[in-house]
């Protein structure tokens, strides 16, 4: 086993390194800093990597198919927040649509069924008087 040739203080620090999620590539510095072989590192690390892996694996790995590049890509450029935007903005249009087929409704059935003129409903608007007598 390689435990026996690793120094036991620098087996525990780079376990404590790992544990807490420091990089790799800084521990190496500091401990070459501090005089440890390069060998004596990639051991400790080799070590730690082996006592941190599950030892007995019960039951059969089943494998995952992997996402299509178009899952993936769409997964990617579309953050739920865009997603409650569209959303809005959809309402919205609807509720436009919606608006504009009820006062589309209600001025064909003035029209229709009350004999409006509609210069004379135009006529009354400020605005458009001006322009429908010129």
């Amino acid at each position: 086993m390689i435990t026996n040739m690793i120094d036991e203080k620098l087996l525990q620090f780079v376990k404590l390194q790992v544990e807490n999620g420091v990089s790799r590539d800084l521990v190496v510095d500091v401990l070459l800093q501090n005089g440890w072989r390069i060998t004596d590192i990639n051991n400790a690390y080799s070590e730690v990597s082996r006592m941190m892996t599950p030892k007995d694996v019960s039951l059969p790995l089943t494998p995952i198919t992997p996402k299509s590049d178009e899952q993936l890509n769409q997964n990617s450029l579309t953050p739920k927040q865009s997603k409650q935007g569209s959303s809005i903005f959809i309402k919205i249009i609807v509720f436009l649509i919606i608006l504009i087929f009820v006062a589309g409704l209600g001025l064909f059935v003035y029209l229709k069924f009350y004999g409006g003129n509609i210069f004379e409903l135009v006529g009354n608007i400020p605005i458009l008087k001006d322009f429908l007598n010129n």
